[in-house]
């Protein structure tokens, strides 16, 4: 009778296997996949092909996956650890001291796309987007994107953060429609300057930091996290600042916290703007606050 023939595993898999088991118990979201987007990373190649990848990883190449498996099992975030961050359907760099774009933000993206597409349905050149607080250009760069017509500038106060977004701009061949500028929200930006005003700000309270997971509250910068107790410092600022710089018909598109919606609609003074709209993200939550600037 001959034997069946014996399977041996592929040391590959067993690496990442055991990687998932230690994430895990730091309460990794998705043990397994941060597994193969870092032993992708330590041989460089695409997560999709470790599945056509027969050989074991050369020494070298385990080398570098412990390296990177000990940097995110110090609770450094998977994105700083890799240098990308997916958003929209794209691959943007990012790295520390850099906000890291969410999914979550996509629905503000969608939500301010499909506003502007309804306002400039009539073929007017623009919109001209203010992105505040840009970051990696995320929001920015998606809406130019899914808008041809559109340009935009994108604002942030670190330095960092700009550089960033405008490499991540020259990767997507979008420079040409956009620039990134350092500034405090939209202090100093001249009158009817924009079409629309899109924003994740910082909206956590102070008194939740401590409960913020080390990824977050460790890594992350506190300048794009945390504002004020109540955590509405910054939208409170940016609300008159973006009625001032918009002209009629204007759109302004905040993300904001999952409890904040009443306040912020609270802030929008009815003699300034008009069409306030609360929108829920994919969990029916309230996520975005969208406003219209009324005639002065």
């Amino acid at each position: 009778m001959t034997a069946e023939p014996r399977i041996v595993p592929n040391p590959l898999f067993i690496w990442i296997r055991d990687a998932a088991e230690r994430l895990r118990a730091i309460g990794a979201g998705n043990p397994r996949l941060e597994a193969e987007h870092l032993m992708a990373a330590a041989i460089g190649i695409p997560r999709i092909r470790l599945w056509l990848r027969d050989e074991p990883p050369a020494e070298e190449e385990i080398a570098r996956f412990e390296a990177l498996l000990a940097r995110r099992l110090a609770r450094e975030p998977l994105q700083y650890v890799l240098g990308t961050a997916e958003f929209c359907g794209t691959e943007l760099r990012v790295g520390p001291g850099l906000f890291i774009p969410r999914s979550e933000t996509e629905q503000l993206v969608e939500t301010a796309a499909v506003r502007l597409e309804r306002m400039f349905a009539d073929g007017r050149t623009g919109p001209r987007i203010a992105d505040v607080g840009t970051g990696t250009g995320a929001i920015l760069l998606a809406l130019l994107r899914r808008l041809p017509g559109a340009t935009g500038v994108g604002i942030d106060r670190s330095a960092a953060a700009v550089e960033t977004a405008r490499h991540n701009a020259e990767r997507l061949g979008l420079e040409d429609r956009c620039r990134f500028t350092r500034g405090d929200l939209l202090a100093g930006v001249e009158p009817d300057a924009f079409d629309a005003v899109v924003s994740n700000p910082p909206y956590i309270a102070e008194p939740e930091r401590a409960a913020l997971a080390p990824e977050i509250r460790d890594h992350e910068p506190e300048e794009a996290l945390f504002s004020g107790a109540g955590g509405l410092d910054a939208i409170r600022r940016l609300i008159p600042q973006a009625a001032r710089v918009l002209p009629e018909g204007g759109l302004l598109a905040l993300e904001i916290g999952i409890e904040q919606s009443e306040a912020v609609v609270g802030l929008l003074d009815g003699s300034v703007w008009d069409g306030v709209e609360v929108v829920d993200d994919l969990t029916r939550r309230p996520r975005i606050v969208t406003a219209v600037r009324s005639r002065s």
